[in-house]
């Protein structure tokens, strides 16, 4: 029998955004009147993103119907290594644009991306933790 509670919904929430994040700008580059912008798909750490919120939701599935610890262990790594991607991504935008000779931004899915991976990372560890009334 599914056991759904408000841990599992926040989690997938998070997880979509994770998701959506990857399709969402990560750099924005102004030159003059030129602007180019790169979203997660173009980079390819974008591709690890999109994989481990995917992999999450079946995880929040998995937890769904029963298998708590698994699925929120699972939940756990992956907003693990989506945060990681963000965090890791925004740090080199940054460095970037602090070398270079014209503007350079850190886009929003980007910002989404790390964000949603750390509320991954605690929203996982209390679905491994919680216990149904039996």
């Amino acid at each position: 029998m599914p056991n759904l509670n408000i841990r599992h919904v926040l989690a997938g929430i998070a997880a979509v955004v994770v998701f959506i994040a990857t399709f969402l700008p990560w750099a924005t580059a102004e030159a003059g009147f030129i602007s180019a912008s790169q979203n997660g798909i173009d980079a390819e750490d974008g591709i690890i993103s999109l994989i481990a919120a995917l992999v999450a939701m079946g995880a929040i599935a998995l937890a769904i119907y029963g298998r708590n610890r698994l699925g929120g262990v699972l939940v756990v790594l992956c907003g693990i290594v989506s945060a990681a991607v963000g965090v890791w991504n925004w740090i080199d935008v940054l460095d970037f644009a602090s070398g270079a000779e014209h503007s350079v931004s850190v886009g929003a899915g980007l910002v989404l991306t790390a964000i949603g991976g750390v509320v991954l990372t605690v929203l996982g560890g209390t679905i491994a933790t919680y216990r149904t009334a039996e």
